[in-house]
């Protein structure tokens, strides 16, 4: 990187340091939330997490993306019903949760990013092994290596999670070029996968989905991460 340019960058984000950071810290946050609502069924302590969390007012870029606007509503709008805590209203969840992202057969809205890609359709194919070779710049090998694929929407999302927590331990140092190196891997991470099919994940989602709270997580990612890409570029620019 040239001398003039990287003193530049590390003029900008010095002088920010602090508002960053806190910022770097809500997008940990933020990716943590998402991952945990597409991970697996929702547990009672995540509801009730979700219930002690202020969504309409503390969720990240909300005022800045309608389509986290209308997602945060019906999370909301879901969460707060009476009887949310029910075996019922848990079943429900379970249920659709079963039929978007798992099956029998094909689920209603596949989690993986070579679905949506990959001509034929199947599951790990070459977009699986980019992915992989993304994890693998940072030593990060999946849980179920080799069992689930590399690109599921939880992994994909945890990994965005991971490289925000980086970013903010070069803010503490005050490392700013690899700040500004690990923010540009965060932003090709966007554009080079999940902005690639999670648009039309969040579609399907929405279609199909029996509840608001799918629904609501759904919209709320898709716009989150659009906003989250113009932040970045933004910064970097």
């Amino acid at each position: 990187m040239d001398i003039q340019v990287g003193e530049k960058i590390k003029t900008k984000l010095s002088d920010s340091k602090d508002e960053l950071s806190s910022l770097m810290a809500a997008r940990m946050f933020t990716y943590n939330l998402f991952k945990r609502a597409f991970i697996e069924e929702p547990s009672r302590s995540f509801l009730e997490f979700l219930l002690s969390f202020n969504l309409n007012k503390d969720f990240l870029f909300l005022d800045e993306n309608t389509q986290i606007n209308k997602g945060v509503e019906l999370i909301s709008h879901f969460i707060n019903q009476q009887g949310v805590m029910s075996e019922e209203s848990r079943t429900d969840l379970e249920v659709d949760y079963t039929h978007l992202f798992i099956g029998p057969g094909i689920p209603a809205a596949p989690p993986w990013e070579s679905f949506y890609l990959s001509e034929k359709k199947l599951l790990f194919q070459d977009e699986t092994i980019k992915v992989r070779r993304e994890y693998d710049k940072y030593n990060l090998r999946v849980e179920k290596f080799q069992k689930e694929p590399d690109d599921l929407i939880a992994f994909e999302l945890d990994f965005m999670n991971l490289l925000a927590q980086k970013t903010l331990e070069s803010l503490d140092r005050d490392d700013f070029l690899e700040a500004e190196k690990l923010l540009g891997a965060q932003r090709d991470f966007l554009k080079g996968h999940l902005l690639k099919w999670i648009p039309q994940f969040s579609k399907n989602v929405v279609k199909d989905a029996e509840t608001d709270f799918y629904k609501g997580f759904a919209q709320a990612l898709a716009g989150f991460l659009k906003t989250d890409y113009n932040w970045i570029n933004a910064l970097l620019k």
